[in-house]
């Protein structure tokens, strides 16, 4: 771990102050003190915009993502139906006429599932005519 010692806090401080008078002090007015070699105003502004992104960027994700998803107890998360829901969730009080006409959603079987997508009715039929040639 990194210990913070006086010549380090002391340095810390120097290259802020100069940092603000660089930042501050126009231009015209460090040429005429003789210091002509400097980085752009541009720089002023960009290295703690920077900083402070590179500090916080990595945190927001998973903030917005928390802030915006239902509580791990909320109906809207759940998938089996016999575990204990949290009372403040929007269940069947809640659904209009036309959302209780639908049907309730089921697991299909993974052998209907194949059938439908890779046409297993269709290779059912086809064993049966080669098996009648």
């Amino acid at each position: 771990m990194f210990i913070f010692t006086n010549t380090t806090i002391a340095f810390l401080i120097i290259t802020a102050v100069f940092y603000i008078l660089w930042a501050y002090i126009p231009d015209n007015a460090l040429h005429s003190i003789g210091i002509t070699y400097h980085p752009s105003k541009y720089w002023a502004l960009a290295i703690p915009v920077w900083i402070s992104a590179l500090v916080i960027t990595p945190f927001m994700p998973s903030t917005v993502r928390e802030l915006h998803s239902p509580s791990f107890r909320c109906c809207q998360t759940l998938t089996f139906h016999r575990l204990a829901l949290d009372p403040h969730c929007r269940w069947e009080s809640d659904l209009t006429d036309e959302q209780r006409k639908m049907p309730a959603l089921y697991d299909l079987p993974l052998t209907q599932v194949n059938a439908a997508i890779f046409g297993g009715e269709r290779t059912a039929e086809r064993e049966e005519e080669k098996k009648a040639m």
